[in-house]
Order: structure tokens, then sequence, then C-alpha cells
């Protein structure tokens, strides 16, 4: 590698994980990996982790603990956001929300005060 610094661009993708992130999340990826939905002890140390990371989170945002959600990754995350603020909308009668398949694509629209926004994206065959 040359002297030159380099300045990644491309964070949107992957981000490196701070130090100290790393440091806090490493026993769960070595020691207590465990499912948190699992029904063993396992499965419940990791879900005391999961509920104490979301009173952390919540408290760092002034949030509640039940207003936190973690996601797989940021497509799940984009969907249910564009999913939840519609049905927002439509209880107060401001908006709908329609999805047609067209082959393997999902074509998504939003309706917010009469306005039409087209939302595409790929999605697995039978999804």
């Amino acid at each position: 590698m040359s002297d030159k610094q380099i300045i990644y661009m491309d964070n949107a993708a992957t981000t490196a994980v701070r130090k100290e992130v790393l440091d806090a999340m490493l026993p769960y990826f070595i020691e207590h990996y465990g499912n948190p939905s699992s029904i063993h002890c396992v499965g419940r140390d990791a879900k005391r982790a999961v509920e104490a990371a979301r009173r952390q989170v919540a408290a760092a945002i002034g949030a509640q603990p039940q207003e936190i959600y973690f996601t797989a990754g940021g497509s799940e995350s984009d969907n249910w956001a564009i999913r939840s603020a519609t049905e927002m909308l439509q209880k107060k009668g401001q908006a709908y929300y329609h999805q047609r398949n067209r082959a393997s694509r999902s074509v998504t629209y939003l309706r917010v005060f009469g306005e039409e926004t087209r939302l595409s994206c790929y999605v697995p065959s039978g999804g």
C-alpha cells in the first residue's frame, strides 16, 4: 500500500465498527451467541442481552424500549419504515399503499396527499 490515506466513501453499504462497539459485542460473537428466540438457557441469555441493548439504545435517544426494533439490514428497515409510515397515514385517511408483483420485481406505490411515488425493489421470487 502507498503512503496515501484511503478515504472510504461507501459507508451506506458497510461501515467500520468502532473499537468500543467491537469490545462490547465480542462476547456475543464468541461465547454468548445463542438465538434469542430459543427457549433453552443459551437462547434466554441472548434474549436478556438483546433486551439490555434495547433499553440502552432507547435511553440514548430518549425513546421507550418497546419503540426500539432491531432488523437484519437496510432493506428490511426501509420496508418496515415505509409500511409503518403508510399505515399511520392510512389511519388518518391521508395515504394508501399498493403493491403489485411483476415477474420477480415488487413495485410499491405510496400515495400521500394526492402525490404518487413509485418505489421499486427487487425481491426473490416467491417473496
